[in-house]
């Protein structure tokens, strides 16, 4: 999820912060970074689902012969 989406949905960083049991600072934080995987499970759950977690690529390796 984007950190617009949450933001949106809460309403504010102090709200999500609350939600999290986090700092609103961490919260801030993430404008920049990046909701992180966890946090991202985290939130999936408490709004049953109204926020959805996105998963990283995975890495595709090169099969070398």
């Amino acid at each position: 999820m984007k950190f617009t989406d949450a933001l949106e949905f809460y309403g504010s960083r102090n709200k999500i912060a609350k939600a999290l049991g986090c700092t609103r600072q961490n919260i801030t934080r993430w404008q920049y970074d990046g909701i992180p995987l966890l946090q991202q499970y985290r939130l999936e759950e408490i709004t049953r689902g109204k926020l959805k977690r996105v998963e990283p690529p995975i890495a595709k390796r090169s099969i070398k012969a």
